[in-house]
């Protein structure tokens, strides 16, 4: 996980509670913020997203795969093992009862994300270089 992920997640850690209900808004926000999502076109219909969805949607769990999965499969940097390992993981998922998402369950989800990318990417680790 690079510098400004940890000191962003540190940061929504201090204002908001762990036990805090999660809504689809906020859910898109950190996920901009913390820089799961980067690339301009996505973060654009992430936001186009947060616009339809009714304000107070509560995120649930196969909702965070399901838009993770959508948005990996929209993006040219996706590999093959990333559409591997998101369809796995919502393989898995239809088993599993879909529950409403706290905060805390919703930011330990994005550091794990955050730490296997850096683990198959370590190029990443440190700020995030701009090309220009």
């Amino acid at each position: 996980m690079n510098t400004e992920s940890k000191m962003m997640i540190g940061l929504l850690n201090g204002i908001i509670p762990a036990s805090t209900p999660l809504t689809v808004q906020t859910e898109i926000q950190v996920l901009e913020l913390i820089g799961i999502v980067k690339d301009p076109e996505l973060v654009k219909k992430m936001k186009l997203l947060t616009s339809i969805a009714p304000a107070g949607t509560p995120t649930t769990l196969h909702g965070l795969f399901q838009l993770i999965g959508g948005l990996m499969h929209m993006s040219s940097r996706a590999t093959n093992e990333n559409h591997a390992s998101i369809d796995e993981s919502l393989s898995i998922l239809k088993y599993m009862p879909d529950v409403a998402l706290t905060y805390g369950t919703f930011i330990a989800i994005c550091q794990t994300l955050l730490e296997f990318h850096n683990r198959h990417h370590p190029e990443a680790h440190g700020r995030h270089q701009h090309k220009s």
